[in-house]
């Protein structure tokens, strides 16, 4: 059907990221041919805004191609795009997909002075000293996108991944120099179907690409699945422990020369020590000051940090392991801390990335089965999928099913309530993406598994739906791809961060994530989340990711620490009645796009 108003061919330019001049907009108005003309723009147009001449020339070339017996440009249905021998020679200049023409269309975020103009960031190349906190975080490597409708909150510091203007519009997509690129992707395909807000809308255009991907298989590591022997036995949580004791004091061992609880002479002296954090409390003379209880295999002892510790002391949390440094009371029953340190990430660790130019998207908790599982914003995502040549991967992070059975009354908000068909239904939905995308899975606590941390993979009778392409692993678990290290955790711990730690926000779960890097652990918290006592702790994070992607909270963030990039992405579950009552309100529809070649992340919302 024509584009038959200046109206929508305005529209469609922007679907496809670019500007047109007015008289150029006038040109293509009421043509014909105008869906084939604008596709033809959006591929070979020379800059973000086409101009008279630019659809001059490639209607030139579509009438060429039609004196030389090419298809009949008055044909609506026709899909051809002119080849490059059609067009003028040109190198068309790099420009994201789905950026905005200019600086001047777009206002500015709340944290425009962090983030980088071009909407995405990599940890290689953010200086330690540029648009980072003292620790190390910084918060500008999304670019998020939404239609207006929320707006994400910022984290605890003041600086949260670009969130959504009052006006749908997300940040720009210019680079830093002011200039604004072409809308070909690097590899010389055309862009995505954004709309300039980063939504993605509905198409009526169901060709697919003929690309073929070629995904290289993934390596998978610390995965408890098949290697579970723990019965919950006394003896098995004593050994627990002191794997998680014996390997991240060895980190903190590298930094300071620790003595043991036992070892430390009386009197006076300066110490440092390694335990395992067993209480804090606040004194009673001083609200400020903190009491902390920490243990090693020799012994207890008392710590008193003070109130210029009180940041430090407030991010401490039951069962983790510090390094602490101060001085001995003379009767050797307490220490008085002047340091602590956390196992942390190296501050000059560098990340690694993929040889090739590659994407995987990552989401979470898709809940198929439940009442609320918002399946149109789904098919958007699957629609656009599909059309995105450069996407070789798809990493699920747990909970790909509402389950049953999970909770008290679920039955009432089910639309599946047999489990199998649950499954058989995501199944169906994995098929119908791209048959050569690498789809990647790990448990969340919706799934038919144990609730007990590390979680195994799904059990083959539920595998049986899915196709080759599918493959399940356990929670947590480490997954290389292209070389990029992503640990993929569902993200139990991260409401139990919230209640224990200040700084942290359910609504913001990268401040969470970054508490998890601090303490190389992702879930230290025993009781708050359910813990088995296997040989050695899965949970522990021995060598930092390069991505940590969690899920279970069903709200959007990510932040950078040290170069390692963490992303949470959402949910496809609209609001529950258990979330209403409790004033949560979801982030929905969401998906990461990670370029695995620079670790550039980009956010996107679909709304139908």
């Amino acid at each position: 059907m024509p584009l038959s108003s200046e109206r929508e061919v305005v529209r469609r330019l922007a679907e496809e990221g670019l500007n047109a001049s007015p008289d150029a907009v006038a040109r293509i108005a009421g043509r014909a041919d105008a869906d084939t003309l604008v596709r033809a723009l959006v591929r070979y147009a020379d800059g973000a805004v086409v101009t008279r001449n630019d659809v001059s020339e490639v209607v030139d070339a579509l009438e060429g191609n039609d004196e030389e017996g090419g298809d009949d440009p008055d044909d609506t249905h026709d899909t051809h795009t002119p080849s490059s021998d059609d067009l003028p020679a040109s190198d068309p200049p790099d420009r994201p997909a789905d950026s905005p023409a200019s600086d001047d269309d777009v206002p500015s975020s709340p944290n425009a002075g962090d983030a980088r103009t071009d909407g995405a960031v990599s940890p290689a190349d953010v200086p330690a000293d540029a648009s980072s906190s003292s620790d190390g975080t910084s918060s500008s490597n999304v670019s998020s996108s939404s239609d207006g409708t929320s707006e994400k909150p910022p984290s605890s510091d003041g600086n949260a991944p670009n969130p959504p203007s009052s006006n749908g519009t997300e940040p720009s997509s210019t680079s830093p120099d002011g200039t604004a690129p072409n809308p070909t992707s690097s590899n010389g395909n055309a862009p995505d179907q954004t709309s300039p807000n980063g939504t993605v809308p509905p198409t009526s255009d169901t060709s697919s690409t003929t690309t073929h991907r070629e995904p290289s298989p993934v390596d998978v590591s610390n995965d408890i699945t098949g290697e579970s022997t723990c019965t919950g036995e006394y003896a098995e949580f004593v050994g627990y422990f002191r794997d998680r004791f014996d390997r991240l004091s060895k980190l903190l061992r590298s930094r300071i020369q620790p003595r043991t609880v036992d070892a430390v002479e009386s009197g006076g002296k300066d110490v440092a020590l390694v335990g395992m954090v067993n209480d804090v409390r606040t004194t009673s003379s001083d609200r400020d000051n903190r009491l902390v209880e920490i243990e090693d295999p020799t012994g207890e002892i008392r710590l008193l940090l003070s109130d210029e510790l009180v940041d430090v002391a407030e991010r401490l949390v039951v069962d983790e392991v510090i390094g602490v440094e101060g001085r001995l009371s003379d009767d050797a029953g307490m220490v008085f801390v002047n340091d602590v340190h956390f196992p942390e990430v190296p501050s000059r660790r560098e990340p690694s990335t993929a040889s090739r130019d590659v994407k995987a998207v990552l989401i979470s908790d898709i809940h198929v089965g439940s009442e609320t599982f918002v399946r149109d914003r789904w098919e958007l995502f699957a629609d656009w999928l599909g059309r995105q040549d450069d996407v070789e991967y798809l990493l699920v992070g747990g909970d790909m099913v509402e389950g049953v059975g999970v909770y008290p009354g679920q039955d009432e908000e089910l639309t599946t309530v047999d489990i199998y068909e649950q499954y058989a239904d995501c199944a169906g939905m994995f098929d119908a993406l791209p048959d050569d995308i690498q789809i990647v899975t790990i448990t969340g606590n919706h799934d038919s598994v144990r609730l007990a941390e590390p979680q195994p993979a799904l059990d083959e009778r539920f595998r049986e739906p899915f196709a080759d392409n599918v493959s399940f692993h356990g929670n947590p678990s480490v997954v290389s791809v292209e070389g990029v290290d992503v640990l993929m955790y569902h993200g139990m711990s991260l409401n139990p961060f919230a209640e224990s730690v200040p700084e942290v926000e359910i609504e913001s779960p990268e401040t969470a994530m970054v508490e998890m890097l601090r303490k190389r652990h992702l879930a230290p918290m025993y009781g708050d989340v359910r813990l088995a006592p296997e040989k050695e702790d899965y949970l522990v994070i021995d060598e930092p990711p390069d991505v940590l992607h969690t899920g279970h909270t069903h709200t959007v963030g990510a932040e950078e620490y040290r170069n390692v990039l963490t992303v949470n992405t959402g949910a496809w579950q609209a609001q529950t009645p258990y979330q209403k009552s409790m004033n949560i309100q979801p982030d929905v529809g969401y998906a990461a796009v990670l370029d695995l070649s620079t670790l550039e992340l980009k956010m996107k919302e679909f709304v139908p």
